[in-house]
């Protein structure tokens, strides 16, 4: 055998293997599930709850959830991920808890904000006329609603169990699963007012800076769609036997594990988490300034450097600012980039015009124009840092800029690229302060490496912050991050370990 400079042996890149691997007599097919309760429509409030099949192999990674939304109210708009039209999603196996998640839709748009990944399906580019579910146009005063007909449906993957690790499950060695998911309320939705955008980097605000009418809606025939297989080889399943027989179980690991801590920010917030396996912390800002609350329905949150507008000719001034920066606003084309107000994630600052200034929808500065040193005014922030503190331990050991932890949150989620295209967008809507707290787990076999604080470990945490950092007019949320094991014994008997 071929050995390395080490004197081990020689392992060969990918591209240079000879081997394979092969399993007689797979089939893959998928199964449509209709909810438990029989019931075609979900209001808020209200469980959406499917059964997962009790034999065969199924695959967590690939089933996904399908349905439609349907909203009421002029100018209603859903938010831009799927899942944020769920506040809560659980787990069970035989009536214990494999996981749950109280507020999903939240702990969903931090994994796609600090990731590269794509929306649910479902991503809105264009705030005043877009497409609707037939395929035709929709205005400013329309609602968002694709109703009984037509061909568009959401769809989002099975959460923390999307990222089990086997994905293929046998059902047969499991208790009977539910999976239950609750339908958010009215609030996580946009309204505006008006007809098709008008106004100009130089004119007056558009109609879409006001809120339209309170607006609500209702999820419609739900499916849950399995990924299915059959091993007809009984070569798997005697392996399975055997390694039940030598060890008494065997582990599925659920990642992705997601607690939530919220609470009023006063400059810094504290909260205890015990896990056996701590791997990350999150954390976010919202609004509840008079006037901006994140919780109360009102127009769509714009995205800063959302679109670049024209060059209005201005040499200096506003109007320059608005064409070269592009402070969001809308062209006369009548497009940009938005979330809702629910989803809109800000630095904390108690800089002026923040706090008591334009922060949501569009509202016009100085001869009408927003300009982003009046809309998104961060300016001053050099001094500004905010930190975790674990059991009483500095974390990172430095005073950490709001601009530092743009490049130590993608480390992190362990990415490259995130969802902000400028620090304005990052600092005013998308910024998420997170933190690793285990080795980098970009393997195919998870590797279990988290703090583990349990018992007389518990981690007691504190977010902490200093210089131009607000001590009010906003809720912070803070997400610990953690893997669970489920160990799986003979006759459908299972423990979970969190």
């Amino acid at each position: 055998m071929a050995q390395s400079q080490t004197g081990g042996p020689m392992l060969f890149p990918p591209e240079l293997s000879w081997s394979s691997s092969k399993v007689d007599q797979c089939n893959h097919n998928s199964f449509q599930i209709t909810p438990a309760s029989g019931a075609s429509v979900a209001s808020a409030g209200t469980n959406i709850r499917f059964s997962f099949p009790t034999t065969n192999l199924m695959d967590f990674s690939k089933s996904v959830v399908n349905f439609r939304v349907v909203c009421a109210g002029a100018g209603a708009r859903a938010p831009v991920n799927a899942s944020y039209l769920f506040s809560r999603l659980q787990v069970l196996a035989g009536g214990q808890t494999l996981c749950v998640v109280n507020d999903f839709g939240l702990t969903e748009w931090v994994k796609y904000v600090g990731s590269d990944a794509k929306p649910c399906q479902h991503k809105h580019d264009f705030l005043a006329t877009t497409m609707d579910g037939a395929g035709g146009k929709l205005l400013a005063a329309d609602p968002e609603t694709y109703a009984a007909g037509t061909p568009m449906r959401f769809s989002m993957n099975l959460g923390a169990l999307a990222h089990a690790s086997p994905a293929i499950v046998p059902l047969d060695m499991l208790p009977s699963i539910e999976f239950i998911l609750t339908v958010a309320g009215a609030d996580v939705l946009s309204t505006c007012l008006g007809v098709a955008a008008t106004g100009s980097p130089t004119g007056t605000a558009p109609q879409l800076s006001l809120p339209g009418a309170a607006s609500t809606f209702s999820i419609e025939d739900a499916t849950l769609v399995a990924s299915m297989y059959t091993i007809g080889n009984e070569n798997y399943r005697a392996a399975l036997g055997r390694r039940l027989a030598e060890t008494g179980s065997v582990e599925l690991i659920l990642p992705k594990q997601m607690t939530v801590f919220s609470s009023s920010w006063t400059g810094s917030s504290r909260f205890s988490y015990s896990s056996h396996c701590f791997d990350r912390v999150h954390t976010v800002w919202r609004s509840t300034a008079a006037g901006y609350a994140y919780n109360v329905q009102k127009q769509p949150a714009i995205v800063a450097g959302g679109v670049i507008l024209p060059f209005t000719g201005a040499t200096s001034g506003a109007g320059m600012d608005a064409s070269v920066y592009g402070a969001g606003l809308l062209s006369g084309a009548g497009s940009a980039e938005y979330t809702s107000a629910h989803q809109q994630l800000q630095f904390p600052t108690s800089a002026a015009g923040v706090n008591g200034g334009p922060v949501l929808g569009i509202a016009a500065g100085a001869g009408g124009i927003v300009t982003p040193a009046t809309k998104f005014n961060f300016s001053g922030l050099a001094a500004a840092s905010l930190n975790y503190r674990i059991n009483s331990a500095l974390v990172p050991q430095f005073d950490v800029s709001p601009f530092q932890w743009a490049a130590l949150s993608a480390e992190a989620n362990e990415v490259s690229k995130t969802k902000y295209s400028t620090f304005a967008s990052f600092l005013h809507n998308y910024f998420v302060m997170s933190y690793r707290l285990s080795l980098p787990n970009s393997g195919a076999k998870p590797c279990l490496s988290g703090m583990n604080t349990l018992g007389s470990g518990n981690a007691f945490i504190e977010v902490v912050s200093g210089g131009q950092v607000a001590t009010g007019n906003y809720d912070s949320t803070s997400i610990c991050e953690s893997t669970s094991v489920v160990q799986i014994g003979m006759g459908r008997q299972i423990v979970v370990i969190t």
